[in-house]
C-alpha cells in the first residue's frame, strides 16, 4: 500500500521596507510588507503579512532606512522581534 502524505509550506517571509512615511505607521516606523507576524508552536513561522515596525536604536525619525531590517530576538516575529536600520538619521 502505498500512503501520499501531502504538507503544505510553510510561509516564506520576504520583508520589504518601504521607506517612505506611511500614514499607517508613526515617524519612528517603516512599514514592512511580506514579513514573519506569527509564530507557531514549534518558531516557525506560520503567518506573513504587513507590519509597522520601529526604527533601530529608538531613532525618532529617519531620512533614509537601508532597506534592511536587524532582528533584535531569536525567531523574530513582527513587529517586535525586528528593527529597521536607517541609512540617513
Amino acid at each position: 500500500m502505498l500512503a501520499i502524505a501531502s504538507c503544505t509550506e510553510e510561509p516564506r517571509e520576504d520583508p520589504k521596507v518601504i521607506n517612505a512615511l506611511s500614514p499607517r505607521c508613526d515617524d519612528n516606523q517603516r512599514y514592512v510588507m511580506d514579513v514573519c507576524v506569527e509564530l507557531g508552536s514549534d518558531d516557525s513561522c506560520v503567518d506573513v503579512g504587513d507590519s509597522c515596525i520601529a526604527l533601530c536604536d529608538e531613532l525618532a525619525s529617519c531620512t533614509t532606512v537601508s532597506g534592511a531590517l536587524r532582528v533584535v530576538r531569536p525567531w523574530p516575529v513582527a513587529p517586535n522581534g525586528y528593527c529597521v536600520e536607517c541609512a540617513v538619521p
